[in-house]
C-alpha cells in the first residue's frame, strides 16, 4: 500500500509543498519488545521492520509562526514558510478524513534523500520526524546537499576528555586580544582561555577587584587549583604596600572586574610593581559565557556524548550524536558553542528537548528550533506559566511520559518526574545514562518552590524519587543539568555519579520517609532570586528580554537545587 509524504522545494526565499509517493507497512500490534498499544507505521524493507519505527501522529507548524496544528497521521509534519506551501498542507489536512492513515515526512528513505533511524524503539509513541530541506539550484535540477546526512564521525575521546586539550595554558601577550579589550597595550588572557587553565590543573592567581556586594553575588569558583582573593582596586590603589593582597610574585596574576575595564588599570597598576597580571577580557560577563565541552563514554548506539559545561554557572547541557544524527539537550542562549560542537564531530541536528522550563537561564531551545529547523520538545505541562496558569506562546511537541525519541540508530525514553516542575523530564538513553534534567543531581535534588507551590511540588518531588529508586538500576549514570560545586565532579571533570551511588550519597535521594523528606526540603530551601520569574516567562514566550537585561538576568551561579 501507498501513501504520500509532503516535502519542501525552496526556489530563493519562498518554499512550496511537494508530495512523494511512499510504500509502507502497517502492523496492528508493536513488534516484540515495544511496550505500546498503539499502532506502529513501519518503513522499509521487510526484515527490518523490527528497527525502524514511525508513530501516529502529525503536526503541521508554519516556520517563523506560533501557529501549530495536530492531527491524526503517521509522522509530524513541519510546514513552510510560502503562504501557498502553507495553504496546500491545510487542504492536505482537512481533507484527509478518516479514509487516510497520515502523512510520512522524513520517515523512509525515498531517492537518497531520506533515512529512517535504525534502533529499535522501546515506545514508539513518540518519534524525531523531520522535512530535510531540499535545494533548488536556478534551474530546474534538484540539488541534495542541503540535505544529506554527514556520517564521517571521528574517533571518540577517552571519557571525559576536553575539547582541543593542550599542554600548559600561556597568558596571552599584549598583542593579542579580544573584542572586549580595545586597549592592546594591556596584557590580558580571554575569559575561556582562564577556563582551560583551571579546568587542566594549572595553578592561577585569580584577583577580583569588584565591590564585595558584587562578589557575594556572583564570583569565579571553578577549578580546584583556583587561587582565589578578592579587594576593591579603590582600596587597593590606596595600599602602602601589597602584602595584604598575600600575592606571589613569581606566579602570573589574573585580574577580574566586570566587563573589563577596572581590571586593566588594576592590571598595570601591580605590573608597575613587578607582578606578572594580566586582565580577563570581558569580566565576569564573558565569564559567564563560557562553556566547556567534555567528551564522554560512548554507548552501543551514542558513538558520541558531549556534556556542556557553563562554568559560570554551574549549568550542563548535552549533544547526543547517533549516526550522524543529534539531539541537543537543556540549551544555553548562546547557539554558536552548539553549531561549533555539531560541525566538529560531523553531526546534523535532529531534534532539540528541554528536560523543564528553565527559570535560571534563558534557554536556547526555541532560537535553535528556528535556525536549524528541528522539532523542539517539551512536556506540555511545562508550556504555560506555573503562576497563572497562561499558556505559553511557543511552537513544541508534546513529550509526555514514556514516550520515545529515535534519532540514528538511537533513542530517548522520557519518564515524567514533576517535582522542580510540573512537566519535569528525565531522558533515559540507551538504558545506560539518565539525563535527568533538574530532577536529581548528585548530591541533592531540584527546588520545588519556583512556581510558588513548595509543599505541593515536594509531594509530586517525593512520588518522582519514589519511582526512580523503584524501577531504576543501580548502574544507570546520572547526568544532571547543573551542579554547586567541584565536589561533585569525577576525576575526569565531567559532571555525574551511578544512581546507586546518589542515592547512598545524597543526602535527600536517600531519605526514606515523605514527612522527613518534605521537612529537610522546607528547612533547606532559602528565597529564589527575583529574575527566575522573568527567566521562566521569557522561556515561556511570554516576556521580551534584550540581551543587556539577559546578560543582568542570568547573571550568578544556579540556585536550582536545594541546599
Amino acid at each position: 500500500m501507498s501513501y504520500f509524504s509532503l516535502g519542501c522545494v525552496r526556489k530563493g526565499p519562498v518554499r512550496s509543498l511537494i508530495a512523494f509517493a511512499m510504500p509502507f507497512f502497517k502492523a496492528t500490534a508493536p513488534p516484540f519488545g515495544i511496550e505500546s498499544a498503539k499502532n506502529a507505521i513501519l518503513c522499509g524493507p521487510p526484515e527490518t521492520l523490527m528497527n525502524r519505527t514511525v508513530v501516529p501522529a502529525l503536526m503541521v507548524r508554519v516556520a517563523g509562526s506560533n501557529a501549530a496544528l495536530v492531527v491524526p497521521s503517521p509522522v509530524i509534519l513541519t510546514s513552510t514558510t510560502d503562504p501557498a506551501g502553507s495553504a496546500a498542507a491545510a487542504a492536505f489536512v482537512a481533507g484527509a478524513g478518516e479514509g487516510v492513515a497520515g502523512v510520512a515526512a522524513s520517515a523512509c528513505a525515498v531517492a537518497g534523500f531520506f533515512s529512517l533511524p535504525q534502533a529499535m524503539a522501546l515506545n514508539a509513541t513518540s518519534v524525531v520526524s523531520r522535512v530535510n530541506r531540499i535545494a533548488n539550484s536556478s534551474s530546474s535540477t534538484i540539488r541534495v546537499d542541503a540535505c544529506e546526512r554527514v556520517h564521517n564521525i571521528p574517533a571518540c575521546f577517552e571519557n571525559g576528555s576536553p575539547a582541543n586539550s593542550r599542554g600548559r595554558c600561556v597568558f596571552a601577550p599584549s598583542r593579542r586580544h579580544s573584542k572586549p579589550m580595545s586597549d592592546p597595550t594591556v596584557p590580558h588572557i580571554p575569559a575561556l582561555e582562564l577556563a582551560r587553565c583551571l579546568d587542566h590543573g594549572e595553578r592561577v592567581q585569580l584577583l577580583d577587584v569588584r565591590a564585595p556586594e558584587r562578589v557575594a553575588q556572583a564570583r569565579v569558583t571553578f577549578g580546584a587549583t583556583l587561587d582565589f582573593r578578592a579587594v576593591p582596586a579603590s582600596e587597593m590603589y590606596r595600599l602602602a604596600t601589597l602584602e595584604p593582597l598575600r600575592l606571589d610574585p613569581g606566579a602570573p596574576v589574573a585580574v577580574i572586574c566586570g566587563h573589563g575595564n577596572s581590571s586593566k588599570q588594576a592590571t598595570q597598576f601591580l605590573r608597575q610593581r613587578g607582578f606578572e597580571a594580566y586582565s580577563v577580557a570581558g569580566g565576569m560577563a564573558a565569564w559567564e559565557t563560557v562553556y566547556l565541552p567534555r567528551r564522554l563514554s560512548p554507548t552501543p548506539a551514542l558513538e558520541r556524548v558531549i556534556q556542556i559545561d557553563r562554568v559560570g554557572k554551574g549549568a550542563l547541557s548535552y549533544i547526543l550524536v547517533s549516526d550522524g544524527d543529534a539531539v541537543v539537550v537543556d540549551p544555553g542562549r548562546h547557539l554558536d558553542v552548539y553549531d561549533a560542537l555539531l560541525e566538529e564531530s560531523g553531526a546534523t541536528a535532529a531534534a532539540v528537548i528541554d528536560t523543564h522550563m528553565h527559570a535560571d537561564y534563558l534557554s536556547g531551545a526555541r532560537v535553535a528550533t528556528a535556525r536549524w529547523q528541528v522539532p523542539y520538545f517539551l512536556h506540555p505541562d511545562d508550556a504555560r506559566s506555573p503562576y497563572d496558569g497562561v499558556e505559553g506562546r511557543l511552537a513544541y511537541q508534546p513529550l509526555t511520559d514514556g514516550d520515545t525519541v529515535a534519532f540514528g540508530r538511537a533513542t530517548l525514553r522520557a519518564v515524567h518526574v514533576p517535582g522542580h516542575t510540573l512537566g519535569s523530564l528525565t531522558l533515559v538513553a540507551d538504558e545506560s545514562l539518565a539525563l535527568t534534567g533538574d530532577f536529581l543531581f548528585v548530591q541533592s535534588v531540584g527546588r520545588p518552590d519556583l512556581g510558588g507551590q513548595r509543599d505541593a511540588w515536594a509531594a509530586r518531588l517525593w512520588e518522582s524519587l519514589e519511582r526512580a529508586r523503584s524501577a531504576w538500576p543501580g548502574d544507570l549514570v546520572v547526568l544532571p543539568a547543573h551542579y554547586v560545586g567541584e565536589r561533585e565532579r569525577r576525576a575526569d571533570r565531567s559532571i555525574g555519579a551511578r544512581f546507586d551511588v546518589v542515592t547512598a550519597t545524597n543526602e535527600a535521594a536517600a531519605i526514606q520517609d515523605p514527612a522527613t523528606f518534605r521537612a529537610w526540603v522546607g528547612a533547606h530551601t532559602t528565597a529564589p532570586p527575583d529574575s527566575y520569574r522573568t527567566i521562566k516567562l521569557a522561556n515561556l514566550g511570554l516576556a521580551t528580554v534584550s540581551e543587556a537585561d539577559a546578560e543582568i538576568l542570568e547573571f550568578g551561579p544556579n540556585q536550582c537545587a536545594v541546599s
